[in-house]
């Protein structure tokens, strides 16, 4: 970071200051980032300079030049200049693809970092908002890790108790409502230039992550999906029993007595591991426990946070503890315990399975049952998104492919065909799974044996709507006679309540 003003300096300086010339800017990144002309990466920079202010453009260009390596630049730091909101983007343009594979490997690994306040920031911050702290709060030990939106810092009370410290940064509201009209621009910009075709997926994404970025930012709203979390993984470590033996998975509480705002909150602390830092022995040893666990929480329960990455799970060896961490974005995907009644997760799990299957008119129809209201296809459109999904398929058939790119291949198809598929659908549970398969946890057979059973519970605890569901399938492919379907359901019906 210190060779930043550096690199400005050098760019900006002189009768001959490399500013001085028209397209500066790909001139640097040409020689010292080693963009190609004409290339994505260029046309990103392209446009990412056509919507900042003026005055941001040299300190964007440094920043990236001081985060080169080798005379090699990152496409994650463009991203990275637009703090929260780029870092979303980018991790969610990674996950989906947006840009092509080379960009969505480059910037896999974005993290949600920033430079950290200093201690005695910190402490100020603290204090000025709730002055109480200063006689329950006797050392601030270690800043453990800092993003953009917040600061974790390790505490200690005088009560004796440790913890951890949550506080948000001044201003986090308005740089990220700043940022979100910035981000708007350049997508439209990259558009303009070609660069991204699927312009409806985009949109949907971008007001996705308005919605989400409100919900994370709120530490209040953020307790309360702890607070629901707590009962989940209480409930799995009913369920799970045989399985984790003398294992305990767990959630950090709240402290009781420590304030609880929208910008600061107080919870104890999680010792152990991150996933991510374990042997590749250990991670197999734990990571079926995290794939079941999570899968059964969303198909089971319907309860899902779609960001469990490795850096979300600590292992206590000593303890014989698995923690979960962050649930800003846990929500409820929907539980219907009424056996006649249809829900989102049978949507879902029915989803799954026509792609597995590779079923192109199911794929369809569930993906319309997954789509909002707006979603009207005419009979010509459904007959040319049937054709691209049966060409696209048979591909995908022969050339073995794992669910990630079978996932992302379908809801290209659907959503640049005008099949607007829901948010809770598109970048809750599709986009949780793709990220839950792709942190490897287990093997990719082994991550279908375990979605395929939770799944298989799922059917039989809805036995009833099920079968009604499977007749009236029947009947759309094959054209059966509808009264003689009605008869042969009730028949089901009855057997599956019997039996």
């Amino acid at each position: 970071m210190e060779r930043i003003p550096l690199f400005e300096v050098v760019m900006t300086s002189g009768e001959h200051a490399l500013t001085n010339n028209e397209n500066w800017y790909l001139d640097v990144a040409r020689k010292y980032l080693d963009y190609k002309k004409g290339s994505v990466e260029e046309a990103m920079l392209t446009s990412f300079f056509e919507v900042i202010p003026a005055h941001e453009k040299t300190v964007g260009l440094a920043y990236m030049l001081a985060n080169s390596r080798q005379g090699q630049g990152s496409i994650a730091n463009l991203f990275e200049v637009f703090g929260t909101v780029g870092i979303k983007f980018g991790q969610l343009a990674s996950i989906w693809e947006l840009f092509g594979k080379k960009i969505a490997e480059d910037t896999k690994h974005l993290k949600n970092s920033a430079a950290p306040m200093s201690l005695h920031d910190i402490i100020s911050l603290a204090e000025e908002r709730d002055p109480s702290i200063k006689d329950k709060i006797l050392d601030y030990e270690i800043i453990l890790g800092s993003a953009s939106v917040k600061t974790v810092v390790k505490i200690k009370l005088k009560d004796g108790r440790t913890g951890v410290l949550l506080l948000q940064r001044n201003g986090l509201k308005e740089n990220i409502s700043m940022n979100l009209d910035i981000g708007k621009r350049f997508i439209e910009s990259l558009k303009q230039k070609n660069v991204i075709q699927n312009s409806k997926f985009l949109q949907a994404m971008i007001e996705a992550l308005e919605e989400q970025l409100h919900d994370e930012i709120s530490m209040k709203t953020e307790a309360d999906k702890f607070k629901k979390a707590f009962e989940i993984i209480s409930d799995l470590n009913t369920d799970m029993k045989k399985e984790l033996g003398d294992w305990t998975f767990k959630v950090p509480q709240r402290i009781e007595g420590m304030p609880l705002r929208e910008d600061m909150a107080f919870y104890e602390m999680a010792e152990g591991v991150a996933f991510e830092k374990l042997s590749a022995e250990k991670q197999k040893e734990y990571g079926h426990l995290i794939a079941q666990a999570n899968l059964k929480s969303l198909l089971k329960y319907g309860w899902f946070d779609p960001d469990r990455h490795t850096g979300n799970f600590f292992i206590n060896e000593k303890t014989k503890t698995i923690w979960f961490l962050d649930f800003g974005q846990f929500s409820n995907f929907s539980k219907n315990t009424n056996p006649f009644k249809w829900d989102p997760r049978l949507t879902l799990a029915h989803f799954i399975m026509a792609l597995d299957k590779m079923d192109a008119s199911e794929i369809l129809h569930y993906a319309k049952l997954m789509s909002n209201s707006d979603s009207v296809l005419t009979i010509e459109q459904e007959k040319m998104i049937l054709k691209e999904l049966t060409e696209t398929i048979q591909n995908l058939s022969q050339n073995k492919t794992d669910i990630k790119e079978s996932i992302l291949k379908v809801i290209d198809i659907l959503m640049n065909n005008g099949v607007k598929i829901e948010s809770n659908y598109l970048f809750g549970a599709l986009k949780g799974l793709i990220i839950l398969y792709g942190e490897n946890y287990v093997q990719s057979e082994d991550f279908k044996k375990i979605m395929k059973s939770e799944i298989t519970d799922l059917l039989i605890k809805k036995t009833p709507i099920v079968l009604q569901e499977k007749v009236a399938m029947s009947v759309r492919k094959t054209k059966v006679d509808l009264p003689q379907a009605k008869s042969t359901l009730k028949v089901l019906q009855c057997r599956a309540l019997f039996n």
